[in-house]
């Protein structure tokens, strides 16, 4: 049996998603590629060779050779879909001209423009969580292990919010403060100990 790696893709039915995969076999390829897509091995749709993308073995793949082969991207700025020739799904009034580009990280943006928007908005978010994190240090000052996060604020509000989570001697748990909010998230078996060290009102 050959050793020498082959490029397959795998195809999953729901969302039409695929991952390139490489093996020296299928079934090998269509397990690999089931736990690249989170799915068992029966879910996989199809697992078929693509021979134009042996020659990035072992991967990763890069976008302008799955475009060239027929795939779309989602911009990880404007989230439109594109595929070789054009963005679809999106704001047809655009000033930015259409340029796929292909971050060092690995993510995909239909133009420069959209990835340095991206870039931005990350640098900001980031800016905000060590806000955080320096805030939730000064109000208690015993704090060790912060960091910073953003999720969803509760349903029906579509707005994110920043938090910061850290650790406190003598609690079992984390404890989770969203800046600018009066209320800490704190374990219930903490609570008490908590009130103890400092009272749950920053």
């Amino acid at each position: 049996m050959s050793t020498h790696l082959k490029a397959y893709v795998v195809h999953e039915d729901d969302e039409g998603n695929c991952a390139v995969v490489f093996a020296t076999n299928g079934a090998t390829a269509r397990r690999d590629g089931a736990n690249e897509l989170n799915l068992t091995f029966e879910e996989v749709e199809s697992c078929c060779r693509e021979p134009a993308l042996d020659q990035y073995a072992p991967g990763p793949v890069p976008m302008h050779a799955t475009l060239a082969i027929g795939w779309w991207h989602e911009c990880g700025n404007c989230h439109c879909r594109f595929d070789q020739d054009e963005r679809h799904e999106c704001d047809d009034e655009r000033e930015d001209a259409f340029e796929p580009v292909q971050s060092e990280t690995r993510s995909t943006y239909c133009s420069p423009a959209c990835m340095m928007a991206d870039w931005a908005k990350s640098r900001a978010r980031q800016n905000i969580e060590h806000a955080a994190i320096e805030a939730a240090l000064t109000r208690w000052p015993a704090a060790t292990s912060a960091v910073g996060g953003e999720c969803n604020k509760a349903w029906p509000s579509r707005e994110r919010e920043i938090y910061a989570q850290f650790t406190v001697p003598g609690l079992r748990f984390p404890v989770r403060w969203t800046l600018g909010e009066k209320v800490v998230h704190v374990s219930p078996c903490d609570a008490e100990a908590f009130q103890r060290l400092g009272g749950i009102t920053p």
